[in-house]
């Protein structure tokens, strides 16, 4: 029935209800629960592709690059605002984290589970987190960094909905 397109949002709530836990603890700018916010609201476009007749794999699928996007990308950025304020930053869980997701994407590829475009924008993201991690990048205030993860964001959607039209 119709209400088959809500069980992503489904899927989600023990990340919602985690987040929400962590807002009532004063404790919502925690890793954990950005993270699990952020992955959260990668459900709602799992939703939208089931409502637009996407099977419920690739829907889930979807989901999961979202969060392989959004996950990432929070750790990169709160290494980025460190770095801006002079403060000590360890950039490997960074890398390590961009580096998982490119191999995972690589492997689904590779295993012919996902189209190899979709590796691009995970390519892109990390060639950032290098680049404004590093030594050579220019240095930017919070707001800067946060309107060029918007488009960055923008960019991945972008890219991957391209991969994905041939799906």
């Amino acid at each position: 029935g119709s209400a088959y397109v809500l069980l992503p949002a489904f899927l989600a709530l023990p990340l919602v209800t985690l987040q929400l836990w962590y807002e009532a603890k004063r404790r919502a700018r925690e890793f954990v629960s950005e993270a699990a916010g952020a992955a959260a609201m990668g459900s709602l476009a799992a939703c939208i592709a089931l409502a637009g007749g996407w099977g419920l794999a690739e829907s889930l699928l979807l989901w999961l690059l979202l969060a392989a996007r959004a996950v990432p990308s929070i750790v990169y950025v709160r290494a980025r605002l460190r770095l801006e304020r002079g403060l000590t930053v360890r950039t490997w869980p960074s890398w390590v984290w961009h580096a998982a997701v490119v191999t995972a994407v690589s492997l689904a590829a590779i295993k012919g589970v996902l189209p190899w475009p979709v590796t691009l924008p995970f390519l892109v993201l990390t060639a950032r987190a290098w680049y404004g991690l590093s030594s050579w990048r220019a240095r930017a205030k919070a707001r800067t960094v946060g309107f060029q993860e918007i488009g960055f964001g923008l960019l991945t959607v972008a890219l991957l909905a391209a991969a994905l039209s041939g799906c």
